[in-house]
């Protein structure tokens, strides 16, 4: 799945949306799994608020990686030694 990073926000949410709904998956489905509102999950797939949680949901469920979706918006985590 490619999302361009030139998207406007609403028109990446769009196609989003678009392909849960391949999937047969709304995003009130998404918000149900997590516990969280209709409304959370809406701004986040909008970019307007951050939750790693939410955005790993919705790129596992689209078989993609928070990246393609959201680019720079999760930078990886340092990872420790």
């Amino acid at each position: 799945m490619f999302f361009s990073p030139l998207q406007s926000s609403h028109s990446r949410r769009e196609s989003i949306k678009y392909a849960l709904r391949l999937r047969s998956v709304t995003l009130n489905d998404v918000a149900r799994e997590l516990g969280v509102s209709n409304a959370t999950v809406s701004v986040v797939i909008l970019g307007r608020r951050r939750s790693r949680r939410i955005a790993t949901h919705v790129a596992n469920l689209l078989g993609s990686n928070l990246n393609e979706l959201w680019p720079n918006m999760y930078p990886e985590p340092e990872v420790q030694e």
